[in-house]
C-alpha cells in the first residue's frame, strides 16, 4: 500500500462492474427503442411526419434557447 491510500476504504470493484452492466443494458434498450421508433415513423403517413418534424424542430430550438440562455445569463443577482 502506498502512503496515499492508507486511510481509504477499498473500492468495491464488483459494484462498479454491476453499474457498467446496467449502463450497457440501458444503452441496448435505448437503441432498440430508437430502431422501433424509426420503423414506426417509416410506416406513418406523410402528413403525420410533417407534424413530427415540426415537433422535433421545436424541441431542438427549445434546447438551443435554453443553452444559450444559460451561457448569456449573468452570474450575479438582478436586484
Amino acid at each position: 500500500m502506498s502512503k496515499f491510500n492508507k486511510n481509504r476504504a477499498p473500492t468495491p470493484w464488483g459494484a462498479l462492474r454491476h453499474v457498467k452492466k446496467i449502463n450497457q443494458a440501458g444503452l441496448i434498450i435505448l437503441l432498440v427503442l430508437a430502431l422501433g421508433a424509426g420503423i414506426w415513423l417509416n410506416k406513418t403517413a406523410w402528413r403525420h411526419r410533417r407534424l413530427m418534424w415540426q415537433l422535433q424542430a421545436a424541441v431542438i430550438a427549445g434546447g438551443i434557447g435554453f443553452i444559450a440562455g444559460r451561457f448569456t445569463a449573468g452570474t450575479g443577482s438582478d436586484e
